[in-house]
């Protein structure tokens, strides 16, 4: 649960999932970062990963069921931290 309580480690469950884990998708996350939450998150049965066989490697990640179940609570979480970011600080 501990993956799944960081606003960051959430982001990738936020929306189309394809579009998530791009690296342009997500601003101010490393591509490094990016793998190690996607690696968690897979842990967690939150995402399902794809490797094509192909060169150069091309892999996609998908939300599971329990992943997409979560994510109307992510977007909301995340629209709720807007809003009320100025008052955080």
């Amino acid at each position: 649960m501990d993956d799944v309580s960081h606003h960051q480690n959430m982001l990738p469950l936020a929306g189309d999932p394809v579009k998530a884990v791009s690296r342009r998708g997500i601003g101010g996350i490393s591509e490094k970062m990016l793998i190690q939450t996607l690696k968690r998150l897979e842990g967690a049965g939150l995402v399902t990963r794809f490797a094509y066989p192909e060169v150069p490697p091309r892999v996609e990640y998908s939300l599971t069921e329990r992943g997409r179940s979560l994510s109307p609570l992510i977007v909301a979480f995340d629209e709720w931290i807007e809003d009320h970011s100025l008052e955080m600080v």
